[in-house]
């Protein structure tokens, strides 16, 4: 999404492409397990590419079009996206998953800035991202020093 010149994308954890603080697209991942380790994954792509409105009940989200104001050939965009899910999907099979996290983490929104979190039914606390694990989990640093990893679902943005 970088070529098309959409400003400010960051990943928001777990699962959302952000384009400053609009959401772009979502994905989800349903992984089957076999003993603990992935059998294999399915993943789904909702990508809003030449929307113009949405739902009053969708206040944040946004569209490639609305974004940089040009229309999309669909299709073209289609195989561009085919083209770099290959590519990531070369560096997972050559090993580079170190490589693949870091630069999630550089991508990540509202990383490296301290925010306010909440885990549920919980108090608000001050933390700041600084990655995830090597099994998905959120690293946070919390105000106190310590740092936390929390799954999906335990913890909320405020």
């Amino acid at each position: 999404l970088k070529s098309y010149e959409i400003p400010r994308l960051k990943v928001k954890w777990p699962n959302d492409i952000m384009s400053g603080s609009s959401k772009l697209a979502g994905i989800l991942i349903e992984n089957s397990l076999i003993n603990d380790r992935i059998a294999y994954s399915i993943v789904g792509i909702g990508l809003n590419v030449n929307q113009e409105e949405f739902p009053s009940d969708l206040p944040n989200a946004t569209s490639m079009k609305q974004r940089t104001r040009k229309h999309y050939n669909r299709d073209e965009l289609l195989e561009e996206l085919i083209e770099s899910f290959k590519r990531e999907i070369d560096l997972i099979r050559s090993g580079q998953h170190v490589l693949l996290r870091k630069n999630n983490t550089e991508q990540m929104y509202r990383s490296k800035t301290p925010r306010m979190f909440r885990t549920p039914g919980g108090q608000p606390f001050m933390a700041q991202i600084e990655g995830t694990t090597e099994k998905g989990l959120l690293i946070l640093s919390k105000e106190d020093g310590s740092i936390a990893h929390y799954a999906f679902k335990e913890i909320e943005y405020l």
